[in-house]
C-alpha cells in the first residue's frame, strides 16, 4: 500500500534472492479502510517508496490506479467468512475482504511464480495463502519473517501514528 519501511525492503530482497526478476506494487486500497478518514490521511510516500524499491533491486512496480483496479465499480468481491470474522477482522469489518479482493487482481494481473507477505501480518498471510489455495492460483504465498527496529517493535507502516 505504500508507506515503505525496512520489512518490506527484506521482502524485496528475499525474492531477489529466490527469483530472476522482482515486481512490486503500490496502491493505496481504499476498500479496506473501516474509515473514509483514515484512508484520507493515510500516508502517500510515493517517491521514498520508490526509493526503497530501488535500493532493494525491485525490477518492476506496478502503479495502478483506483479506477483501472475498480473498473467494476467493486462489484466482484473476494469473501472469506471463517478467519475473516476473527482476531483483527473482527474489529475491522470488511477489511479482510477488501485485502483478498486486491490481491487477487493483483495477483492475476501480474501472474508471479511467488509472493511475499510479512509474519508480522499473520492472519492477512493465512488469509492470502487460503485463498491462492481455494482458487487454485499458480503462485506460492511464502511468509518471511518479521523484521523488527533496534527497540523490538516490528516495522509497520502505522508505527509513524504513534
Amino acid at each position: 500500500m505504500g508507506n515503505l519501511h525496512a520489512g518490506h525492503a527484506s521482502l524485496f530482497l528475499t525474492s531477489k534472492k529466490e527469483n530472476d526478476h522482482t515486481a512490486s506494487s503500490l496502491f493505496i486500497n481504499p476498500t479496506q479502510f473501516n474509515q473514509a478518514e483514515d484512508f484520507k490521511h493515510y500516508p502517500r510516500t510515493l517517491d521514498a517508496d520508490l526509493k526503497i524499491m530501488e535500493d532493494s533491486g525491485v525490477d518492476f512496480c506496478i502503479l495502478p490506479d483506483e479506477k483501472s483496479i475498480y473498473a467494476d465499480g467493486y462489484n466482484y468481491q473476494v469473501h472469506e467468512h471463517q478467519l475473516c470474522q476473527l482476531m483483527e477482522g473482527a474489529h475491522r469489518p470488511g477489511h479482510f475482504n477488501g485485502v483478498l479482493t486486491v490481491v487477487m487482481k493483483l495477483l492475476n494481473l501480474v501472474k508471479p511464480h511467488r509472493a511475499y507477505f510479512g509474519e508480522k501480518d499473520y492472519q492477512q498471510y493465512s488469509l492470502i495463502h487460503g485463498m491462492a489455495k481455494a482458487f487454485f492460483m499458480d503462485t506460492e504465498i511464502k511468509a518471511c519473517p518479521t523484521i523488527r527496529e533496534a527497540s523490538g517493535l516490528a516495522y509497520s507502516s502505522r508505527n509513524n501514528r504513534t
